[in-house]
């Protein structure tokens, strides 16, 4: 994780642009083909996903909701082998030609959204499969998220960075595994998706990304006194919360199972000391 929030206001309106256009001309699209008849909707579909199945990256995950529905659910989470090198090769490259967090991520979910078209096919189905409320469906996300190993992703060796970095040391020491030498120290949506595992931020950079699809109301939380990135979500719920532009986003823990909207752990539960580091596409 980038250890300095560095606020550029430039940056900011650029990036914030950038993304709004995306999911402006998503929906540009939907709204387009929803006119069609089904007959060319099939077709359309059909072209779009007849990929080889060597040619992606699947994998299969069951999880169980004790947050809100307290039920289990399944899925086959898939990306395109061609859009993951890109993905990874962007996030080392161009992505992170940026100086600020807000700006990064920008360039990330700006370059990886259109890609996540399969994950987001899939996590519809198991909301309309289960009639799921918009409160459930979020719930539903959050904990499959949470259910994903955690492991230290570092811009640095991790064998360096174990004897100069206290927080380092003490994540390899509890057991969790140590990628280093990862640009901005995380990985992009659709990377984490092909890894299946991560930390802190990037689990809040995937779910900003699908939460904001479903246009949900949600910022990306980072502090660097503790060193750590949660979710914020403007949705009814009680426990911690950030004030921005008149309205509560309540804190989510998204490293580890169990954690409900309004939690998040005890050591870092001073809301003073987080600042966002990714608004709301509602606040631009």
């Amino acid at each position: 994780m980038i250890k300095r929030l560095v606020h550029n206001v430039v940056s900011y309106f650029v990036g914030m642009f950038f993304i709004s256009m995306i999911f402006s001309v998503i929906g540009f699209f939907a709204d387009l083909f929803s006119g069609n008849d089904d007959q060319k909707k099939a077709i359309d579909k059909q072209e779009k996903n007849v990929v080889s199945s060597a040619s992606l990256f699947k994998k299969y995950n069951s999880w169980y909701d004790n947050l809100s529905t307290n039920k289990g659910y399944d899925g086959t989470f898939t990306v395109r082998q061609s859009d993951y090198y890109q993905s990874k090769y962007y996030r080392n490259n161009d992505g992170s030609n940026v100086n600020t967090y807000t700006a990064f991520y920008s360039n990330l979910i700006g370059n990886d959204i259109e890609k996540l078209d399969l994950v987001l096919d899939e996590l519809e189905r198991i909301a309309l499969k289960n009639n799921l409320t918009r409160h459930q469906f979020a719930n539903v996300i959050v904990s499959f998220v949470q259910d994903i190993p955690y492991s230290l992703l570092i811009p640095q060796d991790c064998q360096s960075s174990y004897y100069s970095s206290e927080i380092v040391k003490d994540l390899i020491d509890q057991g969790f595994k140590c990628h280093g030498n990862e640009v901005g120290g995380l990985y992009s949506p659709v990377e984490f998706i092909k890894n299946f595992h991560g930390d802190c931020d990037t689990r809040t950079l995937f779910l900003w990304s699908v939460l904001s699809y479903f246009n949900y109301d949600v910022v990306i939380l980072n502090s660097e006194f503790y060193g750590h990135s949660i979710l914020g979500l403007n949705q009814a719920a009680s426990g911690k919360y950030k004030t921005i532009y008149g309205k509560r986003y309540y804190a989510w823990e998204t490293t580890a199972k169990g954690y409900k909207l309004g939690m998040i752990p005890a050591d870092c539960s001073n809301m003073y000391y987080w600042e966002v580091a990714m608004p709301s596409i509602k606040n631009n």
